[in-house]
């Protein structure tokens, strides 16, 4: 038999197997997840943690650890660590309102946390009880709840804040000395970015999402010059995703497109009405563009903007930021019942649309998925599911 035991102390539920001893059951072969005491099938719930619901909005996505043990995830108080194997909180950030998710230093390990006002560099190792603030670096103002983001190097820190002007800051990784300031706009409180700032792959391009007043896709260069502004018929406020090659900018925005544009220009390829968007698109190695709204999951070809496929999905879908498998060949996505707070995961055929399984949790997980760097789990923060694949 197999089943799950909610502990009380430490506020999550643990995996119980036959032999009536405590197991980690996020280990999977390459068709299905197997536990010591059987096997799981696809979508197996592994563990539930209660965190704020205000960690499940896109524009607080939930972060790794390089080596998959560790999951990040924010709440408007504090940052948690949350054990990848069992869900416990293996150590807590609080610095006056953390607002963002960390940006995580390939290299290092070194987490990137905006928290009112301020840019923390934070040097902290699992199974330390205490971290090391190696560096701060104080913005003038409010910090985005937009996540800071890494240059592929390493080296150049983004973070956007309020300080007379929209500003988006290019901070040195390694002592937190700005590099340079760029204007986004003028407009003091109705413009910050919702979804997380995005570096293009090359680092040459840095894309801010602005919303409410400003309407627009903001691009600047790795240098801190303009490169071009993309205005939109409403507000924009997920975060925009590039192409392998870095030629073509992708988005959605609340005017019921989703939007290619020339990366280099900044002019638009095309454009599909699609409905209403509160999340990115995800784009897949082979040009298939994917992308939910309150109807359900689409497909556009890349270089067109054709619908390939649709999937209908009866509960709500538009806030909600999927991930592939590690081969493409699968979309996750979450959706879910506001009205009585369940909350779901699918997993869907990239090429088809078909639903391949899903599964359901009482009490929602959240609104953004994340893989786990060997790709056998999903987890929102405060859900995990066992995916059947591996990296």
């Amino acid at each position: 038999f197999f089943c799950f035991v909610y502990d009380e102390v430490a506020n999550h539920f643990v995996a119980w197997g036959p032999d009536s001893q405590l197991q980690l059951v996020q280990d999977s072969a390459p068709t299905a997840p197997e536990a010591r005491g059987g096997s799981l099938s696809l979508g197996t719930l592994l563990w539930w943690h209660n965190i704020s619901s205000n960690a499940y909005w896109a524009e607080r996505p939930i972060k790794w650890s390089g080596d998959g043990k560790v999951i990040f995830a924010a709440t408007e108080t504090h940052l948690e660590a949350l054990a990848a194997s069992n869900g416990t909180t293996l150590w807590t950030f609080a610095r006056g309102s953390v607002v963002s998710t960390p940006a995580i230093h390939p290299q290092s390990g070194v987490l990137y946390v905006a928290s009112d006002d301020t840019l923390y560099a934070v040097a902290w190792v699992s199974g330390q009880k205490e971290e090391r603030v190696l560096w701060t670096f104080f913005a003038g103002s409010g910090m985005s709840t937009s996540p800071p983001a890494l240059s592929p190097a390493g080296d150049v820190v983004y973070c956007f804040a309020k300080n007379g002007a929209e500003l988006l800051y290019a901070v040195s990784a390694l002592d937190g000395s700005e590099i340079w300031r760029y204007s986004v706009t003028s407009s003091m409180s109705t413009s910050q970015p919702r979804g997380p700032i995005t570096v293009s792959r090359d680092g040459s391009m840095i894309l801010v999402p602005l919303l409410w007043a400003s309407n627009k896709l903001v691009a600047v260069n790795s240098d801190g010059t303009a490169r071009w502004t993309h205005g939109t018929g409403n507000a924009i406020v997920s975060s925009a995703t590039t192409s392998y090659d870095d030629a073509t900018v992708f988005f959605t925005c609340w005017d019921g497109y989703l939007y290619a544009v020339n990366a280099q220009t900044g002019e638009r390829r095309w454009r599909v009405n699609t409905g209403d968007h509160y999340a990115p698109p995800l784009l897949s190695r082979d040009g298939a563009v994917v992308m939910t709204n309150s109807g359900g999951l689409h497909a556009h070809d890349s270089a067109t903007g054709v619908l390939l496929w649709k999937s209908n999905i009866p509960d709500n879908t538009y806030y909600s930021v999927g991930c592939f498998s590690a081969d493409d060949s699968t979309v996750f996505m979450p959706f879910g019942r506001h009205a009585d707070n369940k909350m779901s995961i699918g997993a869907f055929n990239r090429s088809t649309g078909e639903l391949q399984w899903s599964a359901e949790v009482d009490g929602g997980f959240g609104f953004h998925l994340s893989l786990s760097p060997d790709g056998t789990m999903l987890t929102s923060g405060s859900a995990a599911f066992a995916t059947g694949f591996r990296a």
